[in-house]
């Protein structure tokens, strides 16, 4: 039973991992503008090594977290990192984990503004209101809600990205060309297309300094490791797939997209008023897909266990300072923490990989190993068929 892989679970888990990773910055196209499409054709290179290290990362801490779920491994972040730098990044995180909550809140007020004209404390209201809802009642719960917007947003963003690339008259011979002579170029990091390199490993580092409590919860839950693993890898890919082709979409409208705090929407809009209102949806529950992990992350750190009293404080003390953070621009949010973030993270990245390699030379974790290479034509054929399936099955729920 425990090399049993249960796929509607396997779907869930990377339907959860793309969820939390999405946001408000990768839904609105503001990441993946910053972080890929300002670098031009550089960014598709980019892309891809994010993809690498984030399928590579996800599934090393899915897979400890399933090893971890009784305690075996002890500390997370000590085991990882040692004692010293585990320290610094088990604290680290929840500070870290507040701070993106607070920018999801921006995004949430920045998408109804842009979209329906409503002043942006409205959306910093109501996406607050939600996450603190949902995260009184628990991982579980939070698990099976996050699941299901993942596969959704990354359908939606495709056909977004799709249809964009296809109607727009610019060819990605033209792509550089554009960006150098564009007025406003928003770079993650650095001050030219030299950097993109560096933007990649930071996108990848801080979506990991966030994430490792939360997926190895989640890895937790899993009923064997390679259930987990392929979890983690399936979730990434996906991701990343999805946001290669918004890259190429905001390259080909550069000079349109580049000054806009939510670029995905105008993409959307210029194809369809109605495809517009479709993804503003989409994007707020994105946004609340992603928050409601930061706020469990950043309450859970001090506040003691689930459903208690001093838990629900906590919850509502973290929901209200983010609230009252949120008032900065989201552009200006999105700029200054995450590639900072990401210079701390990719410390954890690098502890990681390397645990995972000092690992490998145990028995049993070289037979996971092949067992994952030896899969490679199965997984291949789930990542192809994930985009159809992953809708359907993540809302089935299998007896555990």
């Amino acid at each position: 039973m425990k090399n049993k892989v249960r796929w509607n679970y396997v779907f869930k888990y990377a339907g959860s991992v793309a969820a939390f990773i999405i946001g408000s910055g990768f839904a609105t196209g503001q990441e993946i503008l910053q972080f890929f499409s300002a670098y031009g054709t550089r960014g598709i290179l980019g892309a891809l090594l994010t993809m690498l290290l984030l399928a590579a990362t996800c599934a090393i801490i899915m897979d400890l977290g399933y090893r971890n779920r009784k305690g075996d491994l002890g500390n997370i972040y000590y085991y990882c990192c040692g004692k010293g730098l585990g320290r610094f990044m088990e604290w680290f995180t929840p500070i870290f984990c507040f701070l993106m909550l607070a920018v999801m809140i921006s995004g949430a007020g920045a998408t109804l503004n842009q979209y329906m004209g409503l002043p942006p404390l409205a959306g910093r209201v109501m996406m607050t209101a939600l996450t603190v809802i949902v995260v009184f009642g628990g991982l579980n719960r939070l698990i099976d809600i996050i699941g299901c917007l993942g596969p959704f947003t990354i359908i939606v963003t495709l056909i977004i990205g799709v249809l964009s690339i296809a109607r727009s008259p610019v060819s990605l011979a033209e792509i550089d060309q554009i960006i150098a002579t564009a007025e406003h170029v928003p770079y993650s990091t650095g001050n030219s297309r030299a950097f993109w390199p560096l933007a990649s490993v930071l996108y990848a580092a801080y979506n990991m300094t966030c994430s490792l409590p939360f997926m190895s919860e989640m890895g937790a839950t899993a009923q064997s490791r390679k259930e987990a693993i392929l979890g983690g890898v399936l979730g990434s890919v996906t991701l990343m797939l999805s946001g290669l082709i918004l890259a190429l979409a905001m390259m080909v409208n550069f000079k349109n997209v580049s000054v806009l705090d939510i670029p995905v929407l105008y993409l959307a809009q210029r194809i369809s008023p109605l495809l517009g209102s479709l993804f503003t949806i989409v994007l707020l529950g994105e946004i609340f897909s992603t928050a409601t992990p930061l706020l469990w992350t950043a309450t859970n750190a001090f506040a003691g266990p689930e459903g208690t009293f001093k838990n629900r404080a906590g919850v509502l003390m973290v929901a209200i300072a983010a609230f009252g953070a949120s008032v900065f621009p989201f552009g200006a949010l999105v700029g200054t923490i995450y590639p900072f973030t990401g210079y701390i993270g990719s410390s954890l990245i690098l502890c990681v990989i390397v645990r995972f390699l000092h690992e490998s030379r145990n028995p049993k974790n070289r037979q996971v190993l092949r067992m994952v290479r030896k899969g490679k034509p199965r997984i291949r054929k789930i990542l192809f068929l994930s985009f159809f399936q992953m809708n359907r099955t993540v809302f089935y729920r299998s007896k555990r």
